[in-house]
């Protein structure tokens, strides 16, 4: 368990880094070890902003629609519908500060797009966002992502790390058919090229390297664990863009302020 493994080693590398940042010494921390190390290091070390119970991933995972973000993405596979809420608040800040959207639309993933679809926990989540005043547009399906019809879309981890993972090993499955179809017909350097592309265009992180764990009381990038030298100084760049924006601040902001709303205060 990492947490506990966190307790243990006290004195582990990503401890000693997320501490720098904690104490000032350092504006951000870059690391691409396991996902839960770094996440128990930085819950133990950081904590998370307030009004938010736990650190959520997401951001652009499809290069078709670069203006559609997915969280969360697998930080948390259990979740209330008030932590839906608090995701789709997260991923419009995210939106608006990163991505330059100015006025994002979220919509919540279910199985249909009436108001009634979904689980107990999509339903009791589409009666909150109907109060919160952001840019709510209700229910989008699976299909609807691809197509870009909202700037965020909500779900639980468990949902979104599979959509990912799926997109991801759906470009590995067209690259492989185009080279059988087109292996003739065109030279290696022209089928590489676009077996690339598509690669890219099912999962832009594979080029992008990594990005900040959102939700955490300081800056903390996770790159995968098999980037190449130029992922990792991707993720370098995405820690310094995260601090000039002041990323941390902005999602303390934004969710002081839909929470303030919804209470009537």
């Amino acid at each position: 368990n990492p947490a506990y493994v966190m307790r243990k080693k006290r004195n582990a590398s990503i401890m000693l880094a997320v501490k720098m940042v904690k104490e000032g010494k350092a504006s951000a921390v870059v690391g691409a070890g396991p996902t839960g190390g770094i996440f128990a290091a930085a819950m133990q070390v950081l904590d998370t902003i307030e009004g938010l119970s736990r650190p959520v991933i997401g951001g652009p995972f499809l290069g078709f629609t670069p203006g559609t973000i997915l969280i969360d993405m697998g930080g948390n596979v259990d979740s209330r519908p008030d932590q839906l809420l608090d995701f789709g608040i997260i991923g419009l800040v995210y939106a608006r500060k990163w991505m330059g959207i100015q006025n994002p639309s979220v919509a919540l993933l279910s199985n249909g797009a009436e108001e009634g679809k979904g689980n107990e926990v999509v339903k009791e989540a589409y009666q909150l966002y109907k109060k919160s005043g952001l840019n709510f547009t209700g229910n989008v399906e699976g299909d609807d992502i691809a197509r870009g019809k909202a700037n965020v879309v909500v779900c639980d981890g468990f949902v979104g790390n599979i959509i990912g993972k799926t997109c991801e090993g759906l470009g590995d499955v067209w690259a492989s058919w185009l080279e059988d179809k087109l292996g003739e017909k065109l030279s290696t350097a022209e089928l590489d090229a676009i077996k690339r592309e598509i690669k890219q265009k099912m999962n832009p992180a594979e080029s992008a390297g990594g990005g900040p764990l959102w939700g955490l009381n300081g800056v903390v990038c996770k790159a995968h664990g098999s980037s190449n030298a130029q992922q990792i100084a991707s993720t370098i760049g995405a820690a310094k863009k995260a601090v000039e924006v002041d990323l941390v601040g902005s999602f303390e902001k934004g969710l002081k302020t839909v929470k303030s709303a919804i209470n009537g205060q």
